[in-house]
């Protein structure tokens, strides 16, 4: 308990900056260069959420599968049930790179 009151300021910090990426719109994610690492219940692990390709391009190699902005936008635009969800995660999976384009 002592550890959490000397770090306060810098925990309350932290969870500002998480309240604010939880918060912030694709469009304006996508221009921030931000990688966000998510622990999906839906999909049983951890992905990683990155503003934009380029940035994609650097974690290929961290074993992790990677959502853009843009995918994260067309995924939206698709609602898919959480089976849906799963196959499209499959197929990023067996297919590293791969994009959601629709």
């Amino acid at each position: 308990m002592e550890e959490i009151k000397k770090n306060k300021a810098e925990i309350v910090d932290y969870l500002k900056d998480v309240e604010l990426v939880q918060n912030i719109p694709l469009d304006t994610f996508a221009k921030a260069n931000l990688i966000v690492k998510v622990a999906s219940k839906v999909l049983g692990e951890d992905i990683l959420f990155v503003s934009n390709d380029e940035m994609a391009k650097g974690l290929k190699d961290k074993g992790f599968v990677i959502y853009t902005a843009q995918e994260l936008k067309n995924i939206v635009r698709l609602n898919p049930d959480p089976e849906a969800l799963k196959r499209i995660h499959e197929v990023k999976q067996v297919f590293l790179g791969s994009k959601v384009v629709q």
